[in-house]
């Protein structure tokens, strides 16, 4: 009897232990995003500069994206340029070059008009960015800022996205849930077969 009880104990466990899928880790928000980097606003500039106590264009997009787990390689911002998903824009006038913009995509500048990349910035929304420049880390408008006409948005050559713009919520695994089920109802066929071997007698089953 005693060997039976256990037996049984042991059926019950496996029914009650229901694996529980987890719920893909959220992705990281803007908001968050854009706050962190925010609180470095004041840190000096420093040429190849990659922590608090100084930050270059592309030292400081590392930095805040590294936080996050966000891969953008270890180069500069011609390299950087390589991750995301590309954006296409509008280059006419200001308003429509950010018309496709989302808070929290990475903006890429050829000052030089040379085909490469030479600064790169976060876009914090409203025609607003956040970047290590000549100043140290500032936050202002595309309209402003950068060499050699004063308005960042001319010199605009790239945009990335990698942050998600969405996550879908979860859903129960409904594949799961059968198989649970499955489980369930042949450990009770099996449970009334334990009773008819041991007892003698017939189950219903």
């Amino acid at each position: 009897m005693k060997r039976i009880k256990r037996v049984i104990a042991q059926l019950l466990v496996a029914v009650l232990t229901v694996t529980v899928v987890p719920t893909p880790a959220s992705a990281v928000t803007a908001s968050d995003f854009i706050s962190y980097a925010r609180q470095f606003i004041g840190v000096p500039y420093v040429i190849g500069g990659r922590s608090p106590s100084g930050f270059d264009c592309c030292g400081f997009v590392w930095y805040i994206c590294n936080r996050f787990g966000i891969d953008v390689g270890n180069g500069n911002q011609t390299s950087q340029i390589n991750y995301g998903t590309p954006i296409s824009f509008n280059k006419s006038s200001f308003p429509a070059a950010i018309q496709n913009m989302k808070e929290g995509d990475l903006l890429f500048f050829d000052y030089g008009s040379d085909g490469t990349s030479d600064h790169v910035a976060i876009y914090t929304g409203n025609g607003n960015i956040i970047n290590s420049e000549n100043g140290g880390v500032l936050e202002h408008t595309l309209d402003q800022g950068g060499w050699p006409d004063g308005k960042m948005w001319y010199s605009l050559c790239a945009i990335r996205r990698v942050l998600a713009s969405s996550v879908e919520p979860s859903k129960p695994v409904l594949s799961n849930f059968k198989n649970a089920g499955t489980t369930i109802m042949k450990l009770i066929f099996l449970s009334r077969i334990m009773f008819k071997i041991s007892f003698g007698f017939k189950l219903c089953v």
